[in-house]
């Protein structure tokens, strides 16, 4: 448990506040995080430290304000997950398709969002976080799981996380090579894309790569 000193320190309070000015601070810190969350894509391992912020926030007001504290970080995303984990994220089956995935994927994410802009507890918010995390990883995972027939040109250097593929995009790249009602049981192909739609899909699986080994 940290002590007053650190809880002010934390709050980057330095002189004496009243109860009030002491939430107001909280609840600015809060806001600056949970704005940051809405506004970014979705990079689970650069959302983890903010849910971690947010759990040592708590920590200090609840310090601050003279009341007991425990920690809500009890089920944040700590691996890259299976295919069978996260075909259970998504509520899906190996009889789902691509388009199912991907249908699957923007509905549960704006429903982790909306969770998210809709509430400033502490709880609520690294729920809503964990949540965002554990959709995004899971729609990482399928795509990664199903591409094992893909020989991924290692020419290609991964792109920087914050320039995934968007899921419209994925969505427009697999019908044009009548991928898109396949079933995930069916690993992805690339042969019948043309140049510039198989690049940005090793692309995407490089970038994909890159976020899975971060988890080891």
């Amino acid at each position: 448990m940290m002590n007053r000193e650190e809880a002010l320190a934390l709050l980057k309070i330095k002189e004496e506040l009243d109860t009030e000015e002491i939430e107001e601070v909280f609840q600015n810190q809060v806001f600056e995080i949970k704005n940051f969350i809405l506004r970014s894509v979705v990079i689970p391992k650069l959302f983890l430290p903010r849910i971690k912020k947010l759990n040592r926030l708590a920590e200090a007001f609840s310090v601050l304000m003279d009341e007991p504290f425990d920690s809500i970080l009890t089920s944040i995303p700590d691996h890259f997950p299976t295919l069978g984990e996260s075909l259970q994220v998504l509520n899906l089956n190996p009889n789902s398709t691509y388009s199912d995935l991907i249908r699957a994927y923007e509905q549960a994410l704006v429903q982790a969002q909306f969770a998210l802009s809709s509430t400033f507890e502490i709880s609520t918010l690294i729920q809503a976080i964990s949540k965002t995390i554990e959709v995004q990883l899971a729609y990482e995972s399928v795509l990664w799981n199903t591409s094992s027939n893909i020989k991924i040109d290692s020419s290609i250097e991964a792109p920087k996380q914050q320039d995934q593929l968007g899921s419209v995009a994925l969505k427009n790249l697999l019908d044009s090579s009548n991928q898109l009602d396949q079933s995930i049981s069916n690993s992805l192909i690339d042969r019948d894309l043309d140049e510039s739609l198989q690049i940005r899909l090793h692309q995407e699986l490089r970038r994909i790569e890159v976020a899975k080994n971060l988890w080891k």
